[in-house]
């Protein structure tokens, strides 16, 4: 997204660019609001029609050292309560019967990948939010559920100015293949 936002910027130097970074149930809210000109958020979170979708596989992701117990409740690092995410890796666990407790909540990214990197529990992150190098992704052998997949539209209103359009065809081209040959 910052890659996208920059190639926006570098092409209309002269236009302002107000981006929000939200939870999702946030930019549900702020979207029919019609606070937002354009959004990406999950499709859970709207209701209208996107202009093109995609999937992404959540991985289950803990510290390279990070030490699995069978016999203990799994120590989970998870976005806030409101996170459909969160609600989904709940929903896993207790259907496989996995005990466990939040360890953790928080809002960014980057909070649940320092969480994660620094041993206090197991996350779900998307496979770019993956740091191989400090986290290890786990299998259902490990005793998790199998990886979740969430459901990403990219949304922009009817009504749009030129700039809107360009924003969006920048946007599409940073979207993975699969969405792009569902663009509207």
């Amino acid at each position: 997204m910052s890659a996208a936002l920059g190639r926006l910027h570098r092409t209309y130097p002269d236009i302002s660019i107000d981006a929000t970074v939200e939870h999702s149930v946030a930019l549900g809210r702020l979207w029919s609001e019609d606070a937002l000109d354009v959004m990406i958020a999950p499709t859970s979170v709207v209701a209208a029609d996107a202009l093109t979708t995609w999937n992404v596989e959540l991985q289950w992701v803990c510290a390279q050292d990070y030490e699995l117990d069978a016999e203990r409740p799994l120590d989970l690092v998870a976005f806030g309560a409101t996170c459909p995410w969160r609600r989904r890796m709940i929903e896993a666990l207790l259907a496989a019967g996995r005990e466990h407790r939040i360890g953790l909540s928080c809002q960014s990214v980057t909070g649940l990948q320092a969480a994660i990197e620094n041993g206090l529990g197991v996350g779900l992150l998307s496979p770019e939010s993956v740091r191989p190098a400090s986290m290890r992704v786990l299998k259902t052998s490990a005793g998790v559920p199998e990886t979740l997949t969430v459901q990403y539209g990219l949304y922009a209103h009817d009504r749009r100015t030129a700039v809107v359009d360009a924003a969006i065809e920048i946007l599409l081209k940073d979207l993975p293949a699969a969405s792009r040959a569902r663009a509207a």
